[in-house]
């Protein structure tokens, strides 16, 4: 009878174990069937307590830094309120588990030391036996996983140790799989949203030369993205041409390659080749930027150059001409006066263009090296005024300068020579103009109020100068039009204004167009 016995319970925990063994085997393959991070550890925490017949489950994940414990899945009457609760590793049961990376089995939580009341307080569960594995993996510890209170009354055992064990391992495998595809999809991710945004073209191609990856402003560059295109197959030669280019590549390289007609683009393209850590060709990363405009720039700068040159040689030229005709007569000792007035206008005419290149340098190198102290305004303005009086004796200035005691702290020399080149620029355009330069006191700021009748051809030009932050660029502008070398010195004066915080504009007051120069008081006066 006894043996009878023995065999009935040998072959029912035959069966148990074949019962289980087969559900572990289908919770392994439901578990590898995912790499979202969120089904997986819901799957690992249902399946495990179903597999090991308890009254409920719960799925424990270590937070970066390791200090802290984090119920992510709980499954059973009190589950609502572990979300998120976390604990501290080392801390009770599951913390212990973690730090350790043993399993454990408790048959009767309450007398169990280790075991933290907390939770049971908290929720108002009671916790009498359950099983603790560690999810860990050959590189770390991810987690734990928890079951408690099996059904029926009846105690965990060793078998059920095993079995929880061999369900952790293979979850932790999954966990960590799941977890790698996480960090990679969030790398992604972000490395799609850097190159979406860049403004320069990346085209990524593999070791046959076949683009994997276009981000949207290299379709935007090959025109991949218009639906309406009338020539689609001309923007995929265009790509084409570009590849076949990298194909022959046999070391990275950057290169410019001009698209032709229509649009003339210039395409500067910086190759990276790619290569395995065996050394053999897995691809390369393109990265495209039009630099049509730039190019422009330059060379409208190099025309701009070019004429200042010209100008400035041609009269040299004359010049010389002079000198050598001069050389032959002054033998005779006989020198025309038409012949000094010839040779001082051809002298003035270089020294002009010699000083505009003088303008056009600074203007290119950038922010003015200034040598400021404290001057009162009124005394720059008069000699500002003095000195252009000279210059053209024939020029009518009408000044209404107060006798001031306020001060500015400037480069003084700078400001006499901004005041003196508008007065300059004004007489140029117009000669026969009487020049008027008043001086006006604000409570942080001076206005230099200089009135003029400039062309009105010429006053928006003037006026879209001085609001312009890039003077270079408006100058050769300008130039197109032939105003660009007049307006030379207005560029310069409102470059030499910037550097002193200062500013000039045009306005119309009294229905007369005025230039109006601000330059902040000196706060300290």
């Amino acid at each position: 009878m006894r043996q009878e016995q023995r065999k009935t319970l040998s072959m029912h925990g035959a069966e148990e174990h074949e019962r289980r063994y087969k559900a572990l085997l289908g919770a392994c393959t439901c578990i590898n069937s995912t790499l979202d991070l969120t089904a997986l550890l819901e799957t690992i925490t249902r399946q495990t307590m179903e597999i090991m017949e308890a009254e409920a489950s719960s799925l424990l994940l270590v937070e970066p830094g390791g200090r802290y414990l984090t119920f992510r899945v709980a499954i059973g009457e009190v589950a609502s309120m572990l979300k998120d609760v976390q604990i501290k590793t080392g801390e009770g049961i599951a913390g212990t588990v973690a730090l350790s990376g043993k399993p454990l089995l408790i048959h009767d939580a309450r007398k169990e030391p280790r075991f933290f009341a907390g939770v049971d307080e908290q929720t108002g569960f009671t916790t009498k036996t359950l099983l603790c594995a560690p999810l860990m993996t050959k590189k770390r510890i991810h987690g734990v996983i928890e079951v408690i209170n099996k059904k029926d009354e009846q105690l965990f055992d060793e078998r059920d140790m095993d079995f929880l064990m061999a369900m952790a391992n293979q979850a932790a495998i999954a966990i960590e799989n799941a977890l790698l595809y996480q960090q990679i999809s969030t790398e992604k991710n972000r490395v799609e949203s850097i190159l979406k945004s860049m403004s320069d073209g990346v085209v990524v191609v593999n070791e046959q030369g076949d683009v994997t990856m276009m981000n949207p402003s290299a379709r935007t560059i090959f025109e991949l993205d218009r639906g309406d295109s009338r020539h689609p197959y001309a923007s995929y030669q265009k790509l084409s041409f570009l590849l076949n280019e990298v194909r022959a590549l046999k070391k990275s390289a950057l290169f410019d390659i001009v698209m032709m007609k229509p649009e003339n683009t210039i395409l500067s393209n910086n190759v990276t080749l790619l290569k395995t850590p065996e050394g053999a060709d897995e691809g390369a990363v393109m990265v495209l930027r039009n630099i049509t405009e730039n190019k422009d720039k330059e060379i409208m700068r190099s025309e701009y150059l070019t004429l200042l040159t010209y100008k400035t040689f041609a009269p040299l030229e004359n010049l010389l001409l002079e000198i050598d005709t001069f050389s032959q007569e002054i033998v005779d000792a006989e020198l025309p006066l038409r012949r000094l007035y010839e040779l001082e206008k051809n002298v003035k005419v270089i020294k002009s263009f010699v000083q505009k290149l003088h303008y056009f340098s600074e203007l290119e190198a950038g922010p003015l090296r200034l040598e400021k102290s404290r001057y009162r305004l009124n005394d720059l303005i008069e000699e500002a005024i003095f000195l252009s009086k000279e210059e053209f004796e024939e020029m009518k200035i009408d000044a209404v300068v107060a006798d001031s005691q306020g001060m500015v702290h400037v480069d003084g020399n700078r400001i006499i020579e901004a005041i003196m080149l508008i007065i300059s620029f004004i007489h140029s355009v117009v000669p026969s103009e009487d020049i008027a330069v008043e001086l006006i006191e604000e409570d942080d700021f001076y206005e230099i109020l200089i009135r003029n009748s400039l062309p009105d051809d010429l006053l928006p030009k003037i006026s879209n100068l001085f609001a312009s932050h890039k003077l270079i660029e408006e100058l050769c502008r300008l130039h197109v039009g032939g105003e660009g070398i007049q307006l030379l010195e207005c560029a310069f004066v409102k470059h030499l204004l910037d550097a002193h915080g200062g500013t000039i504009l045009i306005e119309k007051r009294e229905e007369k167009d005025i230039m109006v120069i601000n330059l902040p008081r000196d706060k300290g006066e």
